[in-house]
C-alpha cells in the first residue's frame, strides 16, 4: 500500500491510499471507508485538483523529467562540491541529498547561508549533515544550475 498526500493535492488537502485489489479489500468489509479516512472526505475542490494534478504529471512527463534533470543536477553537485567537503549525493529524481562533511553544525551554517540568499533548503539525515533537497518537478534547469553556484559559494564561506 502507498498513501500519497501533499504533492497531490497542488496545496489543498487531500490524501489517497493506493493498493493492490487484497489490500484494498480492507475498505470494503467497512463499508468503502474506515475511521481514519475521513479528514477530508472526499472533498469535490480537493479531488478535482488531485485529477489535474496527475494530468499534469503525465501530460508532462514529470517523472522521466525528474529523473534525467535529477541524475545531471547530482553530477554538477558532486563535481562543483568536491573540494568544498561534500561527502556525497544521492537520491532519486529530483529528491536529493548532499551530505556536507563537517557535522550537522557546518550543515546548518551551509543552509543558514543558502537561506539568506532566498534557497529553501533544509537539514536531515541521521546525523543532521544532509541538505534535503526537493525542488518542483517542472523546476527550470537554470534555477538548478544557480543552485549549483549558491551551494559552491556558501560551501566555500
Amino acid at each position: 500500500m502507498i498513501c500519497l498526500g501533499k504533492g497531490l493535492g497542488g496545496g489543498l488537502p487531500v490524501s489517497a491510499c493506493i493498493g493492490s485489489d487484497r489490500a484494498m479489500a480492507a475498505w470494503g468489509a467497512h463499508g468503502g471507508s474506515t475511521i481514519h479516512t475521513a479528514t477530508h472526505f472526499g472533498s469535490p475542490i480537493a479531488c478535482a485538483i488531485a485529477v489535474a494534478t496527475l494530468d499534469a504529471i503525465a501530460d508532462g512527463r514529470l517523472p522521466a523529467r525528474a529523473r534525467s534533470l535529477g541524475s545531471r543536477w547530482m553530477d554538477r553537485i558532486r563535481s562543483r562540491g568536491a573540494s568544498l567537503g561534500v561527502a556525497d549525493v544521492r537520491g532519486q529524481g529530483l529528491m536529493v541529498g548532499v551530505e556536507i562533511q563537517g557535522g550537522a553544525a557546518r550543515a546548518l551554517a551551509v543552509t543558514r547561508r543558502l537561506l539568506r540568499e532566498g534557497w529553501i533548503v533544509l537539514t536531515g539525515g541521521v546525523g543532521g549533515d544532509v541538505l534535503t533537497l526537493t525542488p518542483p518537478l517542472d523546476i527550470d534547469e537554470r534555477l538548478l544550475d544557480a543552485f549549483v553556484d549558491a551551494l559552491a559559494t556558501a560551501l566555500g564561506s
